[in-house]
């Protein structure tokens, strides 16, 4: 399984976290930890400032790609 999801020249994080980014930043935090977990963070202010129909079609995006 990936760690991020591409589609429509976009990367996005995958919600299904293979890398198990909560418990690395708990409790074995490193560089690669803090890069996921800021592409995290720098999704969810892009789904914020999003219009809704743009962040509707991201998510369905990113679901299609989850589960195919």
């Amino acid at each position: 399984m990936k760690s991020f999801i591409h589609f429509d020249d976009m990367t996005w994080p995958n919600p299904l976290d293979p890398l198990e980014i909560e418990w690395k930043l708990c409790y074995a935090p490193d560089r690669e930890t803090q890069i996921v977990a800021a592409s995290y963070i720098a999704a969810y202010k892009q789904l914020i400032s999003d219009t809704q129909k743009s962040r509707n079609y991201k998510c369905q995006k990113i679901k299609e790609l989850m589960n195919g």
